[in-house]
C-alpha cells in the first residue's frame, strides 16, 4: 500500500520550459529578426508620429497611428510575399500585430499614401547618417575603381480592371511592372522596361550590353549562373545580396 502511494506521488518530468510571464513586445520581436540595432531608433513609432505632425502630414490621429503604419511597411517589406496585393495585406497584418487598430483595406492604404513624405524624410536621414559614418573615404575610395554602380530592380503597380486583358496579374486583376536600372553616377534611373506583373524581376534584366568596369548590385531574386557568366565576360563586376 505504501509503495503504491509513493508511485502516485512521483512528479513527472517536464518536456518543455515554462513560458515567460511577461508578454514579448511584438515590435521588438519583429525588429530583432530583420533590422539592425541602429534601426530600432529610426523605427520608434512615437518619434515617427511626432515627425508626421511636425511635417503637417498628420494633424489629428483618428484611426491610424502614423508611426506604426511606417513601422509595419518597413517590417513587412522584409518578409516574403507572392505579389503586390500580398505585400499590402502583410503590412496591414503587421500593423495590427504591433497594436494598430483594425480598419478596412482601403482606409489603411489611403493612410499609407498619406505618410509617404514621412518615409522619404526618414530615408534621407538614414542615408545621411550612413554617409557621415563613412567619412573616412575608405569605401568611397574603393568605389572609384568602378566606372559606375548599377542597381536593377522591379516594381509592380495594380492597374484598372479594364486593362486586365493587356497585363497579366499576379494575384490581382492586372498589374503593370516596371523593370528599372538605377545608376549611382547618374543619380537616378537610366533604363526602364515595362511588362505584365506576372513577369519575374529576373526575366526583366536582359541587358544588350554590360557596362564594362561597372559594379552591378542585385538581390537574390535575380539569381542566375548564366547572368553571372555573361556579366563577367562583359567586363562587369557583380554583387548579389
Amino acid at each position: 500500500m505504501w509503495t503504491g502511494m509513493m508511485e502516485l506521488a512521483v512528479v513527472p518530468q517536464l518536456r518543455r520550459r515554462f513560458g515567460s510571464e511577461l508578454a514579448a513586445d511584438p515590435l521588438s520581436e519583429l525588429l530583432a529578426h530583420g533590422v539592425q540595432e541602429a534601426g530600432v531608433d529610426m523605427l520608434d513609432p512615437n518619434r515617427i508620429l511626432a515627425l508626421a505632425e511636425d511635417m503637417r502630414v498628420v494633424e489629428r490621429m483618428r484611426v491610424h497611428h502614423a508611426g506604426l503604419v511606417v513601422c509595419s511597411l518597413v517590417l513587412s517589406a522584409l518578409q516574403r510575399s507572392t505579389d503586390t496585393e500580398g505585400r499590402w495585406l502583410d503590412a496591414q497584418r503587421v500593423y495590427e500585430i504591433l497594436g494598430g487598430s483594425r480598419s478596412g483595406k482601403t482606409s489603411f492604404r489611403n493612410h499609407v499614401r498619406k505618410v509617404l513624405p514621412v518615409m522619404q524624410r526618414l530615408l534621407q536621414r538614414r542615408l545621411t547618417t550612413l554617409s557621415n559614418q563613412a567619412s573616412d573615404l575608405e569605401l568611397r575610395g574603393r568605389l572609384r575603381h568602378f566606372r559606375d554602380v548599377l542597381i536593377p530592380d522591379g516594381c509592380a503597380f495594380k492597374v484598372a480592371s479594364a486593362l486586365s486583358g493587356v497585363y497579366a496579374g499576379t494575384g490581382v486583376a492586372a498589374e503593370l511592372k516596371l523593370h528599372a536600372v538605377y545608376s549611382v553616377s547618374a543619380g537616378g534611373v537610366i533604363a526602364v522596361e515595362r511588362s505584365a506583373g506576372s513577369v519575374h524581376d529576373s526575366d526583366g534584366l536582359r541587358p544588350d550590353r554590360w557596362e564594362s568596369d561597372a559594379l552591378y548590385i542585385w538581390d537574390l531574386g535575380y539569381n542566375s549562373h548564366q547572368r553571372f557568366i555573361d556579366a563577367v565576360q562583359g567586363g562587369a563586376h557583380v554583387l548579389q545580396c
